[in-house]
């Protein structure tokens, strides 16, 4: 069905990001596959074809499922339908169990469905209510990325406390490299006072621990370093994480022992906690940095400029890969290193509130600019507002322009 009505134009023309808007001619909800060929075929044979949009639960953060003046494609009315692709269960002799899904389905359900015959997928982004189209299409990374997972029932779920970055991120390192019985999640977070120990992302401290957490902060001049760790077990495995060779600070472990669908399903489940979140704006950054560059990328950005400010609200999540795990032939371009780091600054604001630079009178830009060929020399500048505020420079980057709400 292609509907033209502004409510659905509407819906179709934001997205999580809530920084981009265009608007589409048309908005198709397919009933089948067919409907979706019989669009693109329809567009090529125009003199002037229009723009096609595949959207999927639209958490895109820069207007990436849209198609100003062309037709978006509403995946999610292939999973209402029963001509849709669906998720099937399936075992072959050659590869084993597999799930055929549509690229409709969300990852959610998929997993529910593998539970149901003693099955998981191996690798999955922290949010779960994402489509299966969506995130293959552009690779989906989270702190499982380093390693494919085993088949499971249960986790157990650590977090670490960290003052010194030499450790956190050498920790992280260890964590990612242990070949046998190693974690099956390594994930790496900043904590300050704009980043507490709980948002949006999960729950996982109680109020004493938080308030532990907070007089550390306090002496630690409002900068704390989190590796979050998880290992997967069922009745014939309960091997715990070995925590001898890791210098967290002592006493700051935090342990959880927790069902596989809570831990995998803990994003989505704070998110529906808290309906305002379909009100909020995301306009979220991630950059890969390389292993060579973390120190100083560390000294400027995360203590020049994060503490220092305090401006950044929102999990800050830095953690690292091994490049072997990636295939070259994926359209992600990744530092030329065998380690590098990626780096997410996840920060809500309010819809309504202006997110943009042009429309506010206080903000702050950090321009990243990449000017080596070797993608491994990081440079940057932070760039005053019209408020008079001091003028810095420091050495990181990749080709991006990101704005801090001052």
């Amino acid at each position: 069905m292609l509907q033209t009505d502004p409510q659905s134009i509407k819906s179709a023309s934001n997205d999580y990001g809530n920084l981009v808007q265009e608007n589409p001619f048309a908005v198709l909800y397919p009933s089948s596959i067919q409907d979706i060929i019989n669009l693109i075929q329809f567009s090529n044979n125009c003199s002037t074809p229009f723009t096609v949009s595949a959207r999927g639960r639209g958490h895109s953060v820069r207007g990436q499922a849209m198609a100003r003046g062309g037709v978006v494609v509403d995946m999610a009315a292939l999973s209402e339908n029963i001509n849709g692709n669906g998720i099937r269960v399936s075992w072959s002799p050659s590869i084993g169990y597999y799930a055929d899904v549509g690229g409709e389905q969300m990852w959610i359900d998929v997993l529910r469905a593998g539970l149901e015959h003693g099955l998981s997928p191996v690798s999955w982004t922290d949010y779960l209510y994402l489509s299966v189209g969506g995130t293959l299409s552009n690779a989906g990374i989270s702190g499982q990325s380093f390693l494919y997972g085993p088949q499971i029932s249960n986790a157990k779920w650590v977090r670490l406390l960290y003052s010194d970055f030499s450790m956190f991120t050498r920790d992280q390192e260890h964590l990612i490299s242990i070949d046998i019985n190693g974690p099956n999640y390594v994930e790496g977070s900043l904590i300050t006072d704009h980043s507490p120990p709980n948002n949006w992302r999960s729950s996982f401290y109680s109020p004493s621990d938080q308030s532990k957490i907070h007089s550390l902060l306090q002496s630690k001049q409002g900068l704390l370093y989190s590796i979050e760790v998880v290992k997967y077990y069922d009745h014939h495995n309960t091997d715990t994480i070995d925590q001898a060779h890791l210098n967290f600070i002592p006493g700051f472990v935090f342990k959880k022992d927790v069902p596989l669908l809570d831990f995998l399903n803990r994003v989505g489940s704070r998110e529906n906690q808290n309906s305002e979140d379909q009100l909020e704006a995301h306009p979220w950054l991630n950059l890969f940095v390389p292993k060579s560059q973390i120190m100083d990328f560390n000294d400027g950005v995360f203590v020049n400029m994060i503490r220092r400010h305090n401006h950044t609200s929102g999990p800050i999540l830095f953690y690292p890969f091994h490049r072997q795990k990636w295939d070259d032939r994926m359209s992600a371009v990744i530092p030329d290193e065998e380690i590098f780091y990626t780096l997410g600054l996840l920060p809500s604001r309010v819809r309504g509130r202006t997110v943009v630079a042009e429309r506010t009178k206080r903000c702050k830009a950090v321009r990243a600019r990449t000017l080596d060929n070797d993608r491994n020399c990081m440079r940057a500048q932070v760039c005053a507002d019209a408020h008079g505020d001091k003028f810095e420079r420091d050495k990181f980057g990749g080709e991006i322009m990101w704005h801090l709400l001052a």
